[in-house]
């Protein structure tokens, strides 16, 4: 990821990219640390469930995958896709893996939960909620 974004940066291709943070993101980010913290927990059972649990097995890695990633596609942010993508293949050979969808359910909620509570906040200063609420 971080040779890829600083690829683009390089090469200048990332004027083409959207330079202002989207609306969700800022959203997601002022909420407050317990409804973050529930986010992180309801997206990583219910998308895994659907994605890897339903689809995975009935239309294979990739192709539940791709539909993971498109239904991010919200965030706005190309490259955030990017990252998206490689999270959704490393959680689904986690599931084939351990042929159970819970790995790849706590892997989820765990990475969300890092975003919301911690990154997104420090990240989005115009969200106005500090990490874990404090400070």
């Amino acid at each position: 990821m971080v040779a890829l974004a600083s690829g683009i940066q390089a090469t200048g291709a990332g004027r083409w990219l959207p330079q202002e943070i989207s609306p969700l993101i800022t959203f997601m980010a002022g909420l407050p640390v317990l409804l973050r913290l529930g986010l992180s927990l309801s997206a990583g059972f219910v998308e895994e469930v659907f994605f890897r649990g339903f689809l995975q097995g009935r239309m294979g890695i990739l192709a539940s995958s791709a539909l993971f990633v498109l239904a991010h596609l919200t965030y706005g942010q190309p490259l955030m896709l990017v990252g998206i993508a490689l999270l959704s293949l490393v959680f689904a050979q986690l599931t084939r893996w351990r042929h159970n969808v819970l790995p790849a359910m706590a892997a989820h909620a765990v990475f969300d939960a890092v975003q919301l509570l911690f990154m997104l906040p420090t990240q989005v200063p115009q969200a106005g909620s500090p990490p874990l609420g404090i400070c």
